[in-house]
């Protein structure tokens, strides 16, 4: 047995002791500011970190105890923003692992996962030590029977040390409304046009504000919450009213209005706020008169997700008015006022559907303890994904739940789910469980609390015969199944985990309550239930470390067991630790001579291999297989008390408690009573035999249920039959009349016993236990049919004392004597049993429907689905049957009847899609006879199946088209006819229905219409490896929309989608789609069924097939991965999708970076801006696709010579280092004096080459003295950096700081720039061609070029792509000053660009600047030498040409101060240019 784990409560390093939060919410834009602050208590003195989750919080103000944070004290993770960043980067859904690496320990197992943020205590915050507390010792005594036993002293120490708590202060802004709030109808939607209103999203709450998201006792803290909200809703959404003088205020208010269409009554509707706690003052905003104030205070401790509140504009109900009055009087100061809050419009539905949970919630007080709470609030929103939601003094519903006082169907299973989220406030909510093993009892707790109330409200009889159907679904759902203690780690994985959680959890303390009132005659359970909230307030429960109440399993059991005054290891080791259930086989003979029942009961394990996939539950098997989930242990032998009832011959019962301890036990039950069998007669003949005072009456079993029909008439009419002859004399020898075992309902365990018919038939007629009864229904289902027990079962049917759950399984086992060996005698049956409940005297036609009597509905709505099950020898349901339904849908009448009948009609419409759908196409026989007569009778049959399809898919295509004028309750009908439409195409009576489903996914359709299409669409098999175009269709719808309860459904029914294609269903449905006139290649059916067998064998076969099928589709790999990158689903929606990727494809650890490739100029785009300047941009067609060449030999040669970065070389060794900038300097005048004259340049036109500049900055002096205190004097020093330092006073990013760009005092008083240059490749449009065709002149003006890359420039050739044609090539000058001359040099500039020779330098704009430019130009404004660089598709230059292009001066006779050509360069990073 796995015992619990300890709880590490101080994993975190402190304890919460009070949040206090202040939320603003914003309507119009989804956003919430607010402000909060955490009081803490750390464990330890040397706290440095305070871990907390704030998941899409963004932070703007944070301190502690008054300080800030160190800088890089607060670390903040998103892990939204590592999804988006796969979004960009080419990944593909091969992918998956890195991105769930990523994000998936932010989505822990059990609870929140990692904190997502960080913070640094900062230093000067001490903490400082408290005196010891002096702690009382902690004792496990318990008060039993008002007695209290010895107390015991745990180990816990006897003084505690304690520390000054901290004051955590956090400003925050929540943008994202992916996690912790659902807005709804707050945005501009055509298809979302309810009320405006928000609430938090289930176990989300660290999306809303900053906290500690977990359930512990450390996280368990006093709230108080301040929520700030317009004050009706037409403020909510007039957010230009304090703009309104501007003129894009007015426009953002006339938008908003105009989208959500709000009427002025709407308008006015009051804003509520219901919030967690209780609501201690309600004002107006003293800042904003539009806007209000709600202020909540919950004092008792509860953790953060036990928070939730609701904004909108709300109606109110009072739900005390239906609570009774006899109870107001014993409950006293204890009465609890329980208000509801619906949307505008629906405060009906929410008086009828919440009428008994004033009378539940006094039902509790009384009977476990008072109200951990001082109110109780019920909130029906819309798009919630669960049923409830539970909360401190909340619950959050789903107006799913919602039903009028006409409809009769959600009544059962509606006001069961409401009564267990009020008993969660004790067990759910106030008391959680110590570990998520022990999440069992915490549900158990829950699911007893609400039969014992629903056993007040609806009987006796209700509650037993839910008890059987519960422990019934246990038997079927519980093999190969781990324990109700292991199940709780893995919650996580399915909610059909959950599901069986709480049936099963419940249904164990309904037996254990049965056994410890047996045996200690005490109150059972509900005594022990109200001691552990007692407890819970007073003392820790079984964990004196902690300050939160929280039950683990071990002290649930020591509780037990001291209540109960008997030990329950061995119970608690089968029922809670253990997994499974037991099978019983038993036999009984009478021993004449000893006068006893000698009985053997033969214990049996189910089969651990009788469970089989189902489309379904694929997921679940699949998440459990990989999750290492194994089957709990189950006992070889169960053991316990067990009752045996024995009815004796006179009728009276003999009770015998028989303790199972073997495999096979066997044992000899005294007999009571002399061998004297009671007579049977009919209530005629008990009558008559009683009126003539015959003697012999005190023999005669005077009454009993099922004794109607009993007369002559009767019997003719109903064709009914009596004992046979043979039953009478085995009768009169039997020495009981029937056996119980289990009859105080001790066991989850199917019983098989070996009594003969009549036996059953005592048993259904005279026991008065609904569960006996039930016992012998089931017994019939499972013998051969019989005319004898169709009499029975139509008796029992008919008699309406039986409750109802009993006819209806009459009416279901009826349809099995429907065969034709017997006539048809159960169609007959049925038939009759309708006609004298529901129709005209001695005619089949129906009266008008009358539903007061809601057992007379459910009956009339049992024997229609069980004349659907009647089947003739080939399989085919009759046509008279098909018939008889269809007559039924077309003559009903609900014209004066008070309730509604959709649900009827939807149940007689599935009747007849069931009825049709076994309609098979018979095998015709060939033979030698020729005769007319089989042929007639041969195409009138068909003509009449041919009619009768027609009228009934006319028929269901009827109601399918009446919501579209008046809509029925949920849409009942569409979805009824969908799934109706489905089976007939699966069937094959209808062809492809698969584009008019579709119409019914799109969002102009209710979600539950949508949801019901998108079902079909699977069971049609449109959802297969060769439809994956619908599949895509599903993804998108999933990935994109709003609701998270529509995407909680949708990814149910992908699930089941990809069920069908591993287990091979999807195959077998679409080959009916196929024409009858196509050829089809079939499969032999050996190598069929090899391959299904290795399908459904394993969940690993499933696994290998579902590849096999769809790993390589890439329109299934594009979508589902588009889905995983979607920015609507949550973190768990995502990082279930990562699952399912998980299963399918091979994860690949890289992917392909995708780069932009570099971008030559694009001469054709030159253009002036008017002003003389020349403006060129990059093209975005044409790319260099090949890197530049390695240098050459001599390249080497020269860059070894001249020194430049190694940085720059990709080819060459990292040896070459850079030389000082003197000697850099000394071979720049050689270069200028070797300088050939410029030749004359030759016409050029038509011409389209690039152009090459050169653009470098150089002293504008045209000597070669360098001028005094320049800043741009280069060292002369050895050691000197080529680099110059760049003065402190030029700061990044500020237009308003700047260097001149000459100074004339000393060098010390100013430091000098850096410098840098950048290379420029032009390509010549027609004008620029036009310019460049004349003689070069020289400017009256000159350029600053740079001597960093003079080297560069001067030995660094390029060679461009085929693409273009070898151009001549210009440059300027490699020293002094002149305009675009034509060099032969073949060691030309780069064009802008480093791939080939490494990295790229740091680009300064500013070194571009002419000496008559302001040193304040644009680029020097807005770029930052150290922290800019240059991008070739982040930036593209402008190149500007300014001045007289038709100067004729020479390069020689420029002068330093006269008007010259000037080039600027100017970056654009918006526009790329």
């Amino acid at each position: 047995m796995t015992q619990p784990v300890e709880p590490d409560t101080t994993s975190l390093g402190f304890t919460l002791l009070h949040q206090s939060v202040t939320l603003d919410l914003d309507f119009a834009h989804q956003v919430v500011r607010g402000k909060t602050t955490l009081t803490i208590q750390p464990h330890a003195r040397d706290l440095k970190k305070i871990r907390i989750n704030a998941r899409q919080c963004k932070l703007t103000r944070l301190n502690i105890e008054g300080r800030p944070a160190p800088s890089g004290g607060v670390s903040q993770e998103d892990p939204y923003e590592e999804i988006g960043g796969f979004a960009g980067r080419g990944t593909t859904v091969h992918q998956w692992q890195m991105l769930k690496e990523k994000v998936g320990r932010f989505v822990s197992e059990s609870e929140a996962g990692e904190k997502e943020l960080a913070i640094t205590i900062p230093s000067k915050v001490q903490i400082h030590e408290l005196e010891y507390v002096a702690l009382q010792p902690a004792t496990t005594g318990l008060e039993v029977d008002g007695v209290a036993e010895t107390p015991t002293i745990t180990s816990a120490a006897v003084s505690e040390r304690r520390f000054a708590p901290l004051k955590l202060y956090i400003e925050f802004e929540s943008l994202g409304g992916r996690e912790g709030l659902h807005w709804v109808g707050c945005k501009d939607d055509e298809y979302d046009k309810r009320y405006p209103h928000v609430y938090t999203k289930p176990r989300e709450i660290s999306g809303v504000f900053p906290c500690v998201d977990d359930t512990g006792s450390h996280a368990r803290c006093i709230w108080e919450i301040q929520v700030r909200v317009p004050r009706t809703l037409g403020d909510a959404f007039r957010v230009g009213r304090s703009t309104s003088a501007h003129e894009e205020g007015g426009d953002v208010q006339r938008e908003m209005h105009d989208l959500l269409e709000l009427s002025e009554d709407d308008k006015m509707l009051e804003m509520a706020v219901v919030c967690s706690g209780d609501i201690m003052d309600e004002i107006i905003d003293p800042e904003d008169a539009s806007r209000k104030i709600v202020s909540c205070n919950c004092s008792t401790a509860v953790a953060a997700q036990h928070i939730s509140f609701a904004a909108g504009p709300f109606e109110h109900v009072d739900l005390n008015e239906f609570g009774e009055v006899d109870e107001d009087e014993k409950l006293g100061q204890n009465a609890i006022r329980v208000h509801g809050f619906c949307l505008p419009g629906r405060a009906d539905e929410l008086r009828n559907t919440c009428m008994p949970v004033a009378r539940a919630m006094d039902f509790f007080v009384l009977t476990y303890g008072s109200y951990p709470f001082t109110m109780y609030s019920l909130v029906f929103v819309d798009d919630l994904v669960p049923s409830t939601h539970d909360a401190a003094s909340l619950t959050l519903s789903s107006t799913r739940l919602f039903f009028p006082a006409t409809i009769i169907e959600p009544l059962d299973t509606n006001t069961r789910q409401i009564t267990r989220a009020v008993a969660a406030q004790w067990a759910g909510v106030y008391l959680v469980p110590r570990d998520v093993q022990d999440t069992w009892a915490i549900a158990g707790i829950q699911g007893f609390m609400r039969d014992a109330f629903m056993k007040k409200l609806a009987g006796n009889n209700e509650y037993r015969y839910q008890q059987k159907l519960a422990s019934q679904k246990v038997c079927n759902m519980d093999i190969e199944r781990p324990s109700l203690y292991e199940l709780g780690g893995y919650l996580h994985l399915d909610p059909n985990e959950f599901n069986f959680l709480a049936v099963k959890s419940a249904l164990v303390l309904f037996i254990l309550d049965r056994r410890l009132t047996k045996t200690s005659n005490s109150s059972g359970v509900n005594r022990i239930i109200n001691k552990i909230f007692l407890n819970a307030k007073t003392t820790n429960l079984d964990s004196p470390d902690t300050s939160s109440p929280s039950l683990g399993s071990q002290y649930l059991q020591r509780t037990c067991e001291k209540i109960g005054h008997q030990k329950l290891e061995s119970f608690f080791q089968q029922w809670v630790y253990g997994a499974g259930a037991p099978l019983f086989q038993v036999s009984q003979t009478f021993n004449k001579k000893k006068l006893c029942v000698t009985m053997v009961i033969s214990q049996k394990p189910r089969a651990q291999g009788q469970r089989t996939i189902k489309p379904n539950h694929f997921m679940r098997e699949v998440k459990e297989d990989v999750s290492g989930v194994w089957a709990g242990s189950v006992q070889p032998v169960f053991s316990g008390p067990m009752t045996i009832r024995i009815h004796e011959a006179d009728g009276t019962p003999y009770e015998h408690i028989v303790d199972i301890k073997e495999a096979i036990t066997k044992i000899d039950i005294p007999y009571n009573t002399k061998y004297k069998r009671l007579k049977r007669r009919n209530r005629r003949q008990n009558t008559n035999a009683m009126a003539d005072d015959d003697p012999r009456t005190d023999d005669v079993l005077l009454y009993c249920l099922g004794d109607v029909l009993q007369n002559e008439q009767d019997m003719r009419d109903w064709r009914l039959e009596d004992f046979s002859e043979a039953d009478t004399k085995a009768m009169s020898e039997e020495s009981w009349e029937w056996i119980r075992l289990d009859a105080d309902f001790e066991w989850i365990a199917t019983i098989q016993h070996s009594q003969k018919g009549y036996h059953y038939v005592s048993q259904l007629q005279q026991d008065r236990d609904v569960v006996a009864q039930y016992d012998a229904i089931m017994y019939f289902s499972t013998i051969k049919p019989l005319s004898f027990l169709s009499t029975i079962l139509v008796r029992t049917l008919a008699d309406m004392r039986y409750f109802h759950g009993i006819r209806v399984a009459a009416a279901l086992v009826l349809a099995r004597c429907a065969d034709p060996a017997l006539d048809y005698i159960g169609q007959y049956h049925l038939e009759k049993t309708f006609q004298e409940l529901f129709c005209l005297p001695d005619s089949p036609m129906t009266r008008s429907n009358d539903f007061s009597d809601r057992n007379d509905y459910i009956i009339q709505c049992a024997i229609p689905q069980a004349m659907a099950r009647i089947r003739n020898d080939k399989g085919v349901c009759p046509l008279s049957v098909r018939r008889w339904v269809l007559d039924k849908l077309r003559f009903n009448d609900n014209s004066n009847n008070d309730y509604s009948d959709c649900h009827y009609i939807a149940t007689l419409l599935t009747c007849l899609a069931d009825s049709l759908c076994t309609t098979t196409q018979e095998k015709k026989s060939y033979t030698f006879e020729f005769s007319n007569d089989t042929e007639a009778d041969d195409d009138g049959r068909e003509a009449a199946e041919a009619a009768f399809k027609r009228d009934a898919i006319d028929a269901i295509e009827r109601y399918r088209r009446i919501d579209t004028y008046v809509s029925s309750y949920q849409n009942i009908y569409t979805t009824t006819a969908l799934s109706c439409i489905a089976k007939l195409v699966n069937a094959g009576i209808l062809k492809s229905q698969i584009t008019p489903t579709l119409m019914y996914t799109k969002r102009d359709n209710a979600e539950n219409v949508r949801l019901k299409a998108f079902s079909a669409l699977v069971d049609m098999g449109a959802c297969g490896p060769k439809c994956m175009a619908t599949m895509r269709w599903l993804f998108h719808q999933l990935s994109e929309d709003t609701s998270p309860s529509f995407r909680e459904q949708m990814f149910s029914i992908f699930g089941e989608a990809l069920g069908r294609i591993a287990l091979g269903t999807i195959e077998s449905t679409s080959s009916t789609l196929v024409r009858e006139d196509e050829l089809i290649e079939e499969v032999t059916v050996g190598e069929r069924r090899q391959e299904q067998i290795a399908r459904t064998a394993s969940v690993s076969g499933a696994l290998e097939a579902l590849k096999r099928d769809v790993a390589e589709n890439e329109t299934l790999k594009e979508a589902l991965w588009n889905a995983v990158l979607s920015q609507k689903l949550t973190l768990k929606e995502t990082v279930a999708l990562l699952d399912v990727c998980a299963l399918i494809y091979k994860p690949i650890v890289s992917y392909m970076a995708i780069c932009k490739l570099p971008a030559y100029w694009d001469p054709a785009s030159i253009w002036t801006d008017g002003a003389g300047r020349l403006c060129i941009k990059r093209s975005a067609t044409h790319f260099r696709t090949t890197p530049l060449p390695p240098p050459s030999s001599r390249l080497v040669e020269l860059i070894q010579k001249h020194g430049v970065y190694s940085s720059y070389l990709g080819h060459l060794a990292a040896t070459s280092r850079a030389p000082a900038l003197s000697q850099i300097t000394q071979v720049q005048p050689q270069a200028k004096q070797s300088m050939p004259a410029p030749p004359q340049r030759q016409s050029t036109q038509g011409w389209s080459g690039p152009v090459k500049l050169s653009l470098k900055r150089k002293s504008s002096v045209a000597s070669n003295t360098e001028r005094a205190m320049s800043p741009k004097a280069p060292k002369t020093s050895a050691g000197a950096s080529p680099s110059v330092a760049r003065s402190p006073s030029v700061v990044a990013m500020s237009p308003s700081v700047h260097t001149p760009l000459a100074s004339t005092g000393p060098p010390n008083q100013k430091k000098q720039r850096k410098t840098q240059s950048h290379i420029v490749k032009l390509r010549a449009g027609p004008r620029a061609q036009q310019v460049l065709s004349q003689t070069p002149q020289p400017s009256p003006s000159m350029v600053e070029y740079s001597p960093l890359l003079t080297p560069m420039s001067a030995v660094h050739s390029q060679t461009l792509p085929n693409a273009y044609a070898q151009p001549t090539q210009f440059s300027a000058p490699a020293f002094g000053n002149g305009a675009l001359l034509q060099s032969p040099s073949p060691f030309s500039a780069n064009g802008g660009y480093f791939e080939g020779m490494g990295t790229q330098p740091a680009f300064n704009p500013a070194m571009f600047r002419t000496y008559d430019a302001p040193a304040t130009d644009a680029a020097s404004s807005v770029m930052s030498p150290s922290t800019q660089h240059f991008s070739p598709t982040a930036m593209s230059p402008h190149v500007q040409i300014e001045g007289s292009a038709n100067s004729t001066s020479s390069p020689a006779e420029i002068q330093p101060h006269r008007q010259m050509t000037k080039i600027k360069l100017k970056f654009n990073k918006e526009k790329g240019t």
